[in-house]
């Protein structure tokens, strides 16, 4: 994971960006147009990323897990055809309750996704719209930047270990 982050940024300041992108992710221009967790899951594996399909909350998803913290990827506005979201979420376990300065500090920080405190649960959120598809480097790099949110949390408000 670390590989994937220092690649993509080295890749997104490189002067030749489309060759330093093929080169770290394969096919990155392919699309997903189908956003189910079998079609999420292998470029993920591709990349090197510790993940699998789990529940979460009594949906399939992709658990996506990175410093010892998980994400989930949950197929979302999904017919009988296929998936055209994604919802990323992660339970957040603060060292103290979250506080709405936190939570609203952390919103105005991350113009990416969202923290979330429902029924007691501080949650940090992402939401990718596939209405017709989305290419496998955009996907992979809406994933860094989700397991960063993760880490941003917990470097603002440490948790106690």
């Amino acid at each position: 994971m670390k590989y994937l982050i220092s690649a993509c940024l080295l890749a997104l300041t490189s002067t030749s960006v489309a060759h330093a992108q093929d080169d770290i992710i394969p096919n990155a221009t392919g699309l997903i147009v189908d956003m189910t967790t079998e079609n999420v899951l292998a470029p993920l594996h591709e990349v090197g990323l510790e993940a699998s399909i789990e529940k979460f909350d009594g949906q399939d998803a992709v658990a996506v897990t990175y410093n010892g913290r998980t994400g989930y990827l949950i197929p979302k506005a999904c017919d009988e055809v296929k998936c055209d979201g994604l919802m990323m979420i992660s339970v957040i376990n603060p060292a103290q309750p979250a506080t709405h300065e936190q939570i609203s500090y952390f919103n105005a920080e991350m113009n990416a996704g969202n923290a979330v405190l429902s029924a007691g649960t501080l949650y940090l959120k992402k939401y990718v719209v596939a209405d017709y598809g989305v290419t496998r480097g955009s996907f992979l790099i809406d994933v860094v930047v989700f397991l960063s949110m993760i880490d941003k949390w917990y470097e603002l408000f440490p948790a106690e270990e």
